[in-house]
């Protein structure tokens, strides 16, 4: 039985950063943002910040205790082991190369070894602006789990199925092709559906 080959992300669909991420700044600025309330995905727009300050930031919170302190959904633990055998995983991380090795064995912690594991690294002030969609074509990807309205989007452009694990910041559009989900179990389903519809075809 061929392995299908999976692309997930770490950080919004594994782990809660994001939600994270705004208890950091809040404590840090003063502020309050809401992360069941904000609408947009852009931190330049939700902070109303350039991009220098951004990347500071980002910094700060990657070297910050909550950082070290973030832990993996439960149902993403078990989503990932059920999936495993079946699956080639490749997983993208919202990360700085500084965080690379520190990542890596957090995965593996939680997670095991993987087929492969990339940074897109977007808050270096020396970034590339590496995409997932790069990826996605070099690992011959079936099936992407988003959490991006645009990056889902592209991936089923690129004629990929799509699953998007629903967020505050995704809602704007309904887009067809595109199966939402609402949490881990549900993402679980679907995967298996996806494998069923498969393993069905071949066998026809």
């Amino acid at each position: 039985m061929d392995k299908l080959n999976f692309r997930i992300e770490l950080d919004n669909i594994l782990t809660p950063s994001r939600e994270t991420l705004f208890d950091w700044y809040n404590s840090k600025h003063n502020a309050s943002y809401d992360f069941n309330k904000v609408k947009e995905h852009d931190l330049l727009i939700i902070f109303n910040i350039q991009r220098p300050e951004l990347i500071k930031n980002m910094q700060e919170f990657y070297n910050s205790d909550e950082f070290r302190l973030i832990k993996p959904y439960e149902e993403a633990v078990e989503l990932i082991k059920i999936i495993k055998p079946f699956s080639n995983l490749n997983i993208v991380v919202e990360r700085p190369n500084i965080k690379m090795l520190d990542s890596i064995s957090f995965i593996e912690e939680y997670f095991g070894k993987l087929k492969n594991t990339r940074f897109t690294n977007p808050y270096d002030p020396k970034s590339v602006g590496l995409t997932k969609n790069t990826w996605d074509n070099e690992w011959k990807i079936d099936l992407v789990v988003e959490h991006v309205l645009s990056e889902a989007m592209q991936a089923k452009e690129d004629r990929r199925h799509v699953i998007l694990l629903n967020k505050p910041y995704n809602q704007s559009e309904e887009v067809g092709g595109i199966i939402r989900v609402n949490d881990h179990k549900e993402m679980l389903e679907k995967i298996m559906d996806y494998r069923n519809i498969g393993e069905n075809e071949k066998s026809l």
